[in-house]
């Protein structure tokens, strides 16, 4: 088999398998599926462009298991090749729109880095892999701050939300509460030098079984849709940590180290407070959320606005608001580096307010205060983000969202009650 058709005859394969066990749980295709009442625009692509693409999304889900036959049979040709990389391209752009989901970016960096030359498309292959598993790392400890992962409890507040959930719970539940009780710190710790120290170190040792490890354990005793949805990264990591080009060799370099010594250098920055349990009891499992809409719904009395929780398939009836959770924030995604955005003002932290991971606040009026403060600073950075850059659409109208409320939902979790805070 030509150098460059294993990872595209691998792609092929776990992409299939992906698409196979979508049909079997939920008896729709992928592309039925992977739609949302919010679409998100990369900030080079127009308006326009987007929803003329994501109104051909079926055919481009398609094309792709196509364009990878195409690929495992006649790779060694760069034209081959570079159309393989243009339908992967027009699958994550369609796919991510709606999911906002990072796990399919190792699929398109590779599917690029197949156009260059054999030797060096591997090496380059094994720099993405270390360059998306180490992202994620420091992504975790932007959020939840690299001390809050190991003494802190930000992978218990994970655990217990997937383990609190009913549509992405985990394969085991008696696993995830005993791993929640007994073994979160360790497994926290754990994750880090994975995927911040061990896979970096894939630049001189190879290896790949850690990452397979490490999301067989997310399905076991986290969440089984999160441990599934990565199964198509599986063919780069086996690919690209299998690479044996000699270190210091021009094929070497071609991973990207440089990037990920940036990495290294924003970890150390990060904020060493946990916000995991914050974003969690606020904006994700209570009534509480943080939600977006339109400008033209916001002229509109919002209580009883109907609600868009992320999944939703299609935006509701008429005016709606829309949950920002997966959209503008969640535990890996805020936008604008909006990192410090879930700290309490320091004056309220002085004052014994923190509504961290302690289970008992000393005041909690005064903690609750302090969140209501906390929100309305972020409500006010997440609006002129909005307002600037006009990514999220609302997939409906295809009117962007300008407008941010921290908002109390009913009791069935779909219509607004009460407006908590807004940006003004």
């Amino acid at each position: 088999m030509h150098a460059h058709a294993s990872w595209y005859a691998l792609q092929l394969s776990a992409v299939l398998l992906w698409w196979a066990l979508i049909k079997r749980m939920t008896g729709k295709h992928l592309y039925s599926l992977c739609s949302s009442s919010v679409i998100t625009r990369p900030s080079w692509l127009s308006r326009e462009a987007l929803t003329l693409l994501v109104s051909h999304k079926r055919q481009i889900f398609l094309a792709l298991p196509a364009a990878l036959a195409a690929g495992a049979f006649a790779g060694q040709h760069a034209l081959v090749r570079l159309l393989v990389a243009l339908v992967v391209s027009l699958y994550h752009l369609s796919e991510s729109s709606h999911t906002n989901r990072h796990g399919e970016y190792p699929v398109l960096y590779t599917a690029w880095a197949m156009v260059l030359p054999a030797s060096f498309a591997h090496a380059a292959s094994m720099g993405v892999a270390i360059h998306f598993v180490l992202s994620c790392g420091i992504a975790k400890c932007m959020v939840g701050g690299p001390r809050a992962w190991v003494f802190g409890g930000t992978m218990r507040t994970y655990l217990e939300v997937y383990g609190q959930s009913t549509s992405s719970k985990p394969l085991v539940r008696g696993l995830n509460r005993l791993l929640a009780r007994r073994a979160s710190t360790m497994i926290g710790a754990s994750t880090l030098l994975l995927e911040c120290v061990a896979v970096p170190l894939t630049l001189l040792l190879p290896g790949v079984w850690g990452m397979v490890g490490l999301h067989v354990g997310i399905a076991l005793a986290m969440s089984l849709n999160v441990g599934l949805v990565f199964l198509t990264t599986l063919p780069t990591y086996v690919h690209g940590f299998s690479c044996d080009a000699r270190v210091g060799s021009a094929e070497w370099r071609a991973s990207p180290r440089a990037a990920q010594a940036r990495k290294v250098l924003g970890l150390m920055r990060g904020g060493m407070g946990s916000k995991a349990e914050r974003i969690a009891r606020l904006t994700m499992t209570g009534r509480t959320r943080l939600v977006l809409a339109t400008r033209e719904a916001a002229q509109q009395d919002l209580v009883g606005t109907r609600s868009g929780a992320f999944g939703a398939k299609d935006a509701p009836a008429g005016h709606a608001v829309h949950d920002s959770i997966l959209r503008a924030t969640g535990f890996t995604l805020l936008h604008d580096n909006l990192v410090d955005a879930f700290d309490l003002p320091a004056d309220a932290a002085a004052r014994g307010a923190d509504g961290g991971a302690a289970p008992a606040a000393k005041d909690a009026a005064a903690r609750e205060a302090a969140e209501l403060e906390m929100m309305r600073r972020l409500l006010m950075r997440l609006e002129r983000w909005l307002a600037r850059e006009r990514r999220l659409l609302e997939a409906s109208s295809a009117r962007p969202l300008e407008r941010a409320y921290f908002v109390l939902l009913d009791g069935d979790k779909t219509r607004v009650a009460k407006v908590l805070a807004d940006a003004a």
